[in-house]
């Protein structure tokens, strides 16, 4: 580890949102018990539905409901394939791709990884944006961080689901050098559902936290999933 990181870890920014990293490393734990090959896209939309609403909501919801939040992983697979705007202004914007770019250059060494993300998360803090336009950018980091001590745990772990169903290639090398990749998936995926659920509510500033909570957990589990199965 170098010396540079050792004192990014020490004066590390506080993170409001790392219980949401969390949340969404224990869906891709969900998604790896139910693991098979193949395994659906619809599979897959049902079993974060099913995570998310049995932990974060009062039971399924059904219905319109269900169908509206069902349409958030293909939504946010989409927007990550054809590089669709999301609904962040230049400031916000801009600070994402110094991360996205900062994370994609960051090559097969897992703490130049992390590194870029306690970067990221420390230039939020310092911008000078209002907490509410933070929000998004510290939930992606968060999930950020959560993601890569997730799969490096799975990368070490031959016994993984992800390894069984052939969806790890057996050399560890070539997962942990896939790291940025899935990482940045991850920060993609929150960031996808977050714009998702404000572009349905007509970008009102008056959303409901909770509401956004869920839908940038369908992002982030269902595109950082999807990145691992699929490819994406």
């Amino acid at each position: 580890m170098s010396i540079y990181l050792i004192i990014m870890e020490l004066f590390k920014t506080i993170n409001p949102y790392t219980q949401l990293g969390i949340a969404q490393v224990q869906g891709l734990g969900a998604v790896a018990a139910v693991l098979g090959n193949p395994f659906s896209v619809d599979l897959l939309n049902d079993t974060v539905y099913t995570f998310v609403c049995t932990n974060y909501m009062d039971g399924t919801p059904g219905g319109v409901q269900e169908m509206g939040m069902k349409s958030i992983i293909p939504d946010v697979a989409n927007a990550y394939a054809y590089n669709t705007p999301l609904s962040f202004n230049e400031a916000q914007q801009g600070l994402i791709t110094e991360l996205l770019v900062a994370l994609n250059q960051s090559g097969a060494d897992p703490d130049s990884v992390k590194l870029c993300l306690l970067k990221a998360e420390t230039s939020v803090a310092m911008s000078g944006l209002n907490t509410g336009l933070q929000m998004p950018l510290l939930m992606a980091i968060a999930a950020g961080l959560s993601s890569l001590d997730y799969w490096k745990t799975e990368i070490n772990n031959n016994s993984s689901p992800w390894y069984s169903y052939g969806y790890f290639d057996p050399n560890p090398a070539v997962n942990t050098a896939n790291l940025p990749k899935w990482v940045s998936a991850s920060v993609n995926g929150i960031l996808g559902g977050f714009s998702k659920i404000k572009t349905l509510n007509g970008s009102l500033p008056d959303v409901e936290p909770s509401t956004l909570f869920v839908g940038s957990l369908f992002g982030g589990i269902g595109l950082a999933a999807g990145k691992v199965l699929y490819k994406w």
